[in-house]
């Protein structure tokens, strides 16, 4: 090319492609009940009845649009784009409605003398539905810049940044720093906004040579906080609704004797699990010590940093071996505790801080509070050797050894409090729910060249996933049933003790036909095909002492540890399949 001057000049090519995408999508999700007109009964590991929350009516909807242009010059691709997502919620949720009995045993049950009842009313002459009734929207919107560079035909280099910010609901929820005389907390608090999430991130790619490839990426991943762990900020606080908690008279975690709230349902001979809503709101005028939710004004979303470095090599033919170790620690992560409980300046019967009956703040009994200061951390490492399909035959397998500890495993915990000591966090750090040491598959597909058959089938194995041995009952008086015993001066550590190993064989033998222009298939399927018991330990069989009052050396309940769940049996399926 020339320009005006008649020089010649070179013209790199450059391209733009655009991708915009507008969404909106509306979704109805009811969740019907049983209709047994039954209360929620529960005792260690076991519950009866119906689901104390049933049933919800919900809708959602989103409006998305997101745009990305995409720029290549030369050895560079560039990236930009937006995304901006309106997301509403239209839902009755009336937690524990129906009445909630929690027993610390089965001679309690037996014996109706329930620990604590609770339960959700309408407050201000409002019905549960009417007060349950959470209406809101929450706005994202983010930006991302990126560059891949391929530095090297052998090497490329990809670097970004991703801005993000939520917008959480604008309706007034209580606020903890405004208080009313009688102590009640104003109801003029925000849900604080997440603002300025930045997440920088880097990958390299490398192939020293035509069949080797190495990998690494360092980057911050920011997530979002779904709006329904908002929901009873708007509806339990109060003014609209409450969770009323009653308590038995008690003693050391033991049930001493029926409680002396005039509200009070059966107790004893009295209590009767039929019915529902024992309580009736519409006839109270003012109700004394409500239980309510609310939020730290610091909440924040939590964040991953998160590290990844892996090799593959081709071992054989269209056959590669890989190996990838991964690092990952979030921060911020939410939980609850109970804003309205100290310590007593006594010991429970475990040996830890005991709590004080008396509640700081007399307005209110319970305030859920949400916390967004909860950690994990996980290391894995991945082997996993693919056979890409050719000559009718693929192959997958992969086994990974990691370690995942927090000190909440919750995704969006709403309702109860996880940690043995709230106000000691570090207490209940430990492997998590979803750690794993051990987890393999294998699976496989054949075109065998007999009369058209084809075989499938995949190998699943799994060391145990741990669990946390209980006391069964309330021993430090903070109101959660989440103790641990304490035997031979060694206080049990959460999830210390481990679920049995777990393995599956599936396997799939198919027959297609041609019919004119049209394909049928007709199949067998095989699940669990070996018949593996894969027993676990129920939730029952996870309090550890017979005399959990004990709280330190108790006697040991002879049905702790025993694998008495078991699996899925085998099961045969056969099916057929027309594609025309």
């Amino acid at each position: 090319d020339r320009d005006v001057t008649g020089v010649q000049t070179c013209a790199l090519p450059i391209y733009f492609l655009n991708d915009l995408n507008l969404n909106y999508v509306t979704e109805d999700t009811p969740r019907a009940d049983k209709g047994l007109n039954l209360t929620e009964v529960q005792i260690p590991g076991v519950s009866y009845g119906e689901v104390s929350f049933l049933p919800i009516v919900s809708t959602n909807d989103r409006k998305e649009i997101g745009d990305t242009l995409s720029y290549l010059l030369d050895k560079h691709v560039l990236k930009g784009g937006v995304d901006y997502n309106d997301t509403g919620i239209d839902q009755i949720f009336k937690g524990n409605w129906r009445g909630v009995y929690v027993f610390n045993s089965q001679a309690d049950l037996l014996a109706g003398r329930w620990a604590q009842f609770r339960q959700f009313g309408g407050l201000n002459g409002l019905t549960a539905d009417q007060a349950g009734r959470a209406k809101f929207r929450q706005k994202e919107s983010a930006f991302f810049l990126q560059d891949q560079w391929f530095l090297r035909p052998n090497l490329t280099v990809t670097a970004g940044v991703r801005w993000e910010n939520l917008d959480n609901p604008n309706d007034a929820v209580l606020n903890q720093n405004d208080v009313n005389a009688n102590g009640s907390f104003k109801l003029n608090g925000k849900i604080a906004d997440s603002n300025n999430n930045i997440s920088p991130r880097v990958s390299i790619s490398w192939a020293p040579d035509e069949k080797t490839a190495v990998r690494g990426s360092v980057g911050r991943y920011w997530s979002r906080t779904p709006a329904i762990l908002f929901a009873q900020l708007l509806t339990s606080n109060g003014v609209r609704a409450t969770q009323y908690i009653i308590n038995s008279q008690q003693s050391g975690g033991a049930v001493t004797g029926p409680p002396t709230d005039p509200l009070s349902p059966g107790w004893g001979s009295s209590f009767n699990p039929v019915g529902v809503a024992p309580i009736d709101f519409s006839r109270i005028t003012t109700i004394a010590k409500p239980g309510v939710f609310a939020i730290d004004p610091n909440f924040d979303n939590p964040y991953t940093d998160r590290i990844t470095i892996g090799a593959e090599r081709e071992v054989f033919a269209r056959t590669s071996l890989a190996l990838d170790v991964t690092y990952a620690e979030s921060k911020q992560l939410e939980r609850l505790t109970d804003i309205n409980r100290s310590y007593s300046g006594t010991l429970a019967p475990n040996g830890l801080p005991a709590y004080s009956s008396t509640t700081p703040n007399q307005y209110y009994a319970r305030i859920t509070t949400l916390l967004s200061d909860a950690r994990s951390k996980y290391y894995g490492v991945t082997a996993t050797l693919n056979r890409r399909f050719a000559d009718s035959f693929s192959l997958y397998a992969a086994v990974t050894y990691s370690k995942d500890k927090d000190n909440d495993s919750n995704e969006r915990n709403f309702s109860g409090i996880q940690p043995e000591d709230f106000n000691d966090l570090d207490l209940n750090y430990g492997y998590s729910n979803r750690d794993q040491r051990w987890k393999g598959v294998v699976n496989g597909v054949w075109q065998s060249p007999f009369w058209g058959l084809g075989l499938s089938g995949s190998f699943r194995y799994s060391t145990g996933s741990p669990y946390t041995g209980t006391a069964g009952r309330d021993l430090n008086n903070d109101g959660n049933n989440t103790d641990r015993p304490t035997v031979n001066g060694v206080h049990f550590d959460r999830n210390s003790f481990r679920q049995p190993d777990f393995y599956e064989l599936n396997l799939r033998l198919s027959k297609g036909f041609k019919i004119w222009e049209s394909n049928l298939q007709l199949f067998a399927e095989c699940f669990n095909c070996s018949n593996a018991a894969n027993r676990f330990v129920t939730s029952a069989n996870q309090t550890y002492g017979a005399n959990p009052s004990l709280g330190v050396n108790p006697t040991v309940n002879p049905r702790f540890g025993i694998e008495d769940g078991v699996g899925t049996p085998r099961t045969v399926q056969l099916g057929i399949r027309l594609d025309f």
